[in-house]
């Protein structure tokens, strides 16, 4: 977990949350089976705790959360920073877990390398902006909690 974050304190915003993307992207697809595995079970069970392994599923976003409050000077409210960590696994989990999915929509591979950088792209245009209201909205008080970025 820490080593994801190294280096990235000295780098500006936009840097530092490119090569966390890059660096959270490149592991779960070289390690995608937990997240096939979830996306796989969850759609198939009436009841989640009949998913094998979902206990672990919270306590991995927890953990996330955990490290961005901890380890990254956000500004912002906690409810605003467990938003967006919930929003950017669930979308991660989406993408690697139904890569097969995704990718055929896209008319791409799975696991090919321009599928792997949609899936970068897609995160960086959505959680970036957001990622600097997170940082900065301290310095002006406004929480994002009942705003949507266009709003704010």
């Amino acid at each position: 977990g820490i080593s994801w974050l190294v280096g990235l304190e000295e780098m500006p915003v936009h840097e530092g949350f490119e090569l966390f993307v890059d660096r959270t992207v490149d592991f779960c697809f070289e390690n995608p089976d937990g997240l096939q595995g979830l996306m796989q079970n969850i759609a198939q069970v009436q009841k989640l705790e009949d998913v094998p392994g979902i206990h672990y599923f919270p306590r991995y976003t927890a953990s996330i959360q955990k490290l961005f409050t901890e380890n990254i000077r956000l500004q912002a409210p906690k409810a605003d920073i467990a938003l967006w960590v919930n929003g950017f696994v669930m979308i991660m989990n989406s993408c690697v877990g139904a890569s097969a999915y995704h990718a055929s929509v896209l008319e791409m591979e799975p696991e090919s390398k321009a599928y792997r950088q949609w899936v970068k792209d897609l995160l960086m245009f959505l959680f970036y902006p957001t990622l600097k209201q997170l940082v900065f909205s301290g310095r002006n008080n406004q929480s994002t909690d009942h705003q949507s970025p266009a709003e704010s």
